[in-house]
């Protein structure tokens, strides 16, 4: 018996067949996948946008003026304004130990 002379074989072949030509892709073009933003992304996209043309502060000048004042004894702090800021917890605790020498 030759396998290819088998009955049953042929069947199965001709429904192969008649399947893979019944799948076969069209010739018309694919649609593809859309993407569409949403209105908070667009206003997201251009925020971010805009921050990134921000020129960021040098303040090293600043840094170095300051630096200099304290430096020569020129740079007062006002209490008031210290005191606040420590209370209302603006300013870290492990930088007052530092201060207190803790």
């Amino acid at each position: 018996m030759k396998i290819y002379e088998n009955e049953e074989l042929k069947r199965l072949l001709r429904i192969y067949l008649s399947r893979e030509t019944r799948e076969k892709p069209s010739l018309q073009p694919r649609s593809y996948d859309k993407v569409e933003i949403s209105k908070e992304g667009e206003t997201l996209a251009r925020i971010f946008n805009a921050m990134s043309n921000i020129e960021e502060p040098n303040i090293l000048e600043k840094l170095n003026a300051i630096r200099k004042e304290i430096e020569e004894g020129k740079y007062n702090v006002a209490e008031k304004v210290l005191a606040e800021k420590i209370l209302s917890g603006d300013i870290p605790e492990d930088i007052i130990k530092i201060w207190l020498g803790e």
